[in-house]
């Protein structure tokens, strides 16, 4: 997972074979479960501090400036979460790309709460 995350951003791309490509994007939900995953593995000593703290803590602060967005009446919104993800789909590289993005999609909003718990206990 730490190889695979992008340099720039620390996070992870929805098809994740094929980084910077056209219409790829970075990815809000599956790259808070990484984040998660990985604080929580080192809080619990199954990974080393030393090797992967540093990945996520960089990852987190990229998803918590980049997808949450404040809004008008004072709250906060979860942006950049795919919809959908279908096993009945082609699984091609179009259609990946072209299901769209929701807003607080729980999917994507949960697994940040979880991240953000674990970034406040490292």
């Amino acid at each position: 997972i730490v190889n695979a995350a992008d340099p720039a951003t620390g996070n992870w791309w929805l098809v994740m074979g094929y980084p910077n490509r056209a219409g790829n994007y970075i990815e809000s939900s599956g790259s808070a479960m990484f984040v998660y995953s990985l604080l929580r593995a080192v809080r619990k000593g199954y990974l080393p501090k030393k090797n992967y703290v540093k990945t996520a803590t960089k990852a987190y602060e990229y998803l918590a400036k980049t997808f949450v967005v404040p809004e008008t009446n004072g709250t906060l919104s979860w942006n950049g979460t795919v919809s959908v993800g279908s096993l009945g789909s082609n699984g091609t590289y179009d259609y990946y790309i072209s299901v769209a993005e929701a807003q607080n999609d729980l999917k994507g909003l949960a697994p940040f709460i979880l991240a953000s718990l674990e970034y406040e206990a490292i």
